[in-house]
């Protein structure tokens, strides 16, 4: 319910915020303890399957980390964003290699071989995100098969776009357009950063090389997790069909060229298309939802957030909130400036209202939570906003949710999903 607050409101609103600070310290608000089962965090499907299975949650700040026990190891997911991401590709990953050992042993034995037999260096990598990539090529450049090319920061080069650059296994134009091809098939990013995804589509792309066109086709349909309401099916089509269908360098020159109509300074735009923590299928989905938001003003202060991001958790934060942000102009209202004010991305509606995209699987009630209110109190209060929204993926405590409801915020939680 959307409220039309006064000035007098938003100064009591502020003062209440600021003197909240006494009162969950005297009863800290616990999100989760050790008997919380783990299907009130995730759903059954994303506790378990035929290939994971979650064995442990713990929170670092407003974010779940996870334990989960695959096939080959066990491994830590932060972010539920990224757990959905890697479960995925867990699933995906072990559907192929159970239907390569009904159909084709060969592709079978180089697939699961390569997997296996690397699992020091490449499986613990598959459910986990990674904090930094350059560490990731570091570690795997000499053993993905040319996986990589070069760093993901090399430096730009006139001779190539940054994507070449930034490297997808073989530069031969067959090679990569059957791993396009795989990629799509299978539902899986062929940019993806995850090792063992990238030995999945190497060793089917060499045996489609090799002339067995028909090599590693799903035979039924693939099993997927729970897909998120923020994505916009024409959307995703439009990005499936570019990701297919364009090599790196043409990738990159169509990303480049809709930034640039998007009025993006190039300076800006050349620092985010070159991020070392941001993959060519990222940056396509960002741009395609923030195109799909006609006359937003400020787009600027979107990427200059981006360009925060110290590791894989908080590139995916963005490509959610770029999601957000479609979702809410289209589902909602529609959304006409963008601003970064003490690091969070907010955003002005046409009706003149205040809405904060926040980060965070869990938002519980702690001294930031009281503090983040009560900037953002002050600021609708000296703008005369009718109202302050606070949209987030995640979810918000049963006394979180309380406390903002007594100060009439109004809450859009587990946002899109």
């Amino acid at each position: 319910m959307n409220s039309h607050y006064s000035r007098p409101f938003f100064t009591l609103l502020s003062l209440f915020a600021m003197s909240a600070v006494s009162a969950f310290e005297a009863a800290p608000d616990t999100p989760i303890t050790e008997d919380t089962p783990i299907t009130e965090i995730i759903s059954p499907q994303q506790a378990e399957s035929a290939y994971h299975k979650v064995e442990g949650v713990q929170l670092t700040g407003r974010d779940y980390e996870f334990y989960v026990e695959t096939a080959f190891a066990g491994h830590t997911i932060h972010t539920l964003p990224l757990l959905r991401d890697r479960i995925q590709e867990i699933t995906i990953v072990g559907a192929a290699l159970s239907q390569f050992a009904r159909q084709n042993q060969h592709a079978l034995d180089e697939a699961h071989g390569q997997l296996m037999l690397r699992a020091d260096s490449v499986i613990d990598i598959i459910a986990r995100p990674i904090q930094s990539v350059t560490h990731l090529v570091g570690q795997a450049a000499e053993n993905l098969d040319q996986t990589f090319t070069a760093p993901f920061n090399a430096p730009p080069n006139a001779e190539q776009s940054p994507y070449r650059l930034r490297g997808q296994g073989s530069l031969d134009a067959a090679f990569t357009r059957h791993k396009r091809n795989i990629a799509s098939q299978w539902g899986l990013d062929v940019y993806s950063h995850n090792p063992e995804v990238q030995e999945f589509l190497n060793a089917v792309a060499h045996q489609r090389s090799a002339g067995a066109i028909s090599a590693g086709l799903p035979s039924g349909g693939l099993s997927r997790v729970e897909k998120s309401k923020l994505e916009d099916q024409a959307i995703e089509r439009e990005i499936k069909s570019s990701l297919r269908n364009l090599n790196m360098d043409q990738l990159y020159l169509s990303n480049h060229s809709k930034l640039t109509a998007m009025g993006l300074p190039s300076a800006i735009r050349d620092r985010f298309l070159q991020h070392p923590l941001y993959s060519p299928s990222y940056q396509t989905r960002i741009i395609y939802y923030l195109k799909a938001i006609p006359d937003l003003h400020n787009i600027t202060a979107f990427f200059f957030a981006a360009l925060q991001a110290n590791n894989l958790s908080d590139a995916r934060a963005v490509l959610e909130q770029a999601r957000q942000l479609a979702y809410y102009h289209h589902h909602h209202a529609q959304l006409r400036l963008l601003s970064l004010t003490d690091g969070q991305l907010q955003a002005i509606s046409t009706d003149n209202a205040l809405i904060v995209f926040s980060r965070g699987d869990i938002f519980h009630w702690d001294q930031d939570t009281a503090d983040m209110l009560a900037a953002i109190s002050q600021r609708a209060e000296e703008a005369g906003f009718h109202s302050v929204q606070i949209v987030a993926s995640g979810r918000f405590t049963v006394r979180a949710r309380a406390e903002l409801a007594r100060q009439q915020f109004t809450i859009f939680e587990t946002f899109g999903l």
